[in-house]
């Protein structure tokens, strides 16, 4: 799939279950100010694209990446996931014991050398690969210009599906998933609609 993008890595670093990554990935990404209904959303898809032929791949980020990895961690941790620094200085700091737990089942994988730290900058480069590994893109919630919408613009930039799941029309919080919507994004409601839409 990487070889299809712009900025194509040279070279990946991994550590953990490589088989994973011979699978049929669905990322699931959103905001890193969740609310109760993003944080439910987010356990619901994850919970069932972890029971489907796809695989799940995600960050590591506070939020919805961390959501996504503490409920897949309950279901054996068969996750792929892309830091955004080396492997030896994750980030950020207060999911390390979690990503270790991660990569005894799961994967992480990054562009980075062993050593490097997290940089801000890093980011950006880390949203084409969350994209650029895998078929689609699942947001679960999201304000508008939240950072998860970059890692959208690359999907759409390289020919990946988008899946929004819609929130409260109340809440500022999911104005950024409404937008997406609105601009032709594929509303789901539920897992199986993610899966299906490969099936044609």
């Amino acid at each position: 799939m990487l070889r299809e993008i712009a900025f194509t890595p040279p070279l990946l670093f991994g550590k953990g279950n490589f088989s994973l990554l011979e699978k049929e990935l669905i990322t699931v990404i959103g905001t890193h100010q969740m609310r109760p209904y993003g944080k439910a959303v987010t356990r619901f898809f994850t919970n069932g694209l972890m029971k489907s032929k796809f695989g799940v791949l995600t960050g590591t980020l506070n939020g919805t990446e961390e959501t996504v990895l503490r409920t897949s961690a309950r279901m054996g941790g068969e996750i792929v996931c892309v830091l955004a620094s080396g492997h030896h200085s994750l980030f950020p700091k207060n999911n390390r014991q979690l990503l270790e737990k991660i990569e005894q089942t799961g994967v992480t994988i990054t562009e980075y050398t062993p050593d490097t730290a997290f940089d801000s900058r890093f980011l950006e480069e880390r949203s084409r690969l969350l994209s650029g590994i895998s078929r689609g893109v699942l947001l679960t919630e999201e304000k508008s210009r939240g950072g998860a919408l970059l890692t959208v613009q690359y999907a759409v930039e390289q020919n990946r599906e988008v899946f929004v799941v819609p929130g409260n029309i109340f809440s500022d919080g999911s104005a950024g998933a409404h937008d997406l919507i609105m601009e032709g994004a594929r509303l789901v409601a539920n897992p199986q609609q993610v899966v299906e839409s490969f099936l044609f």
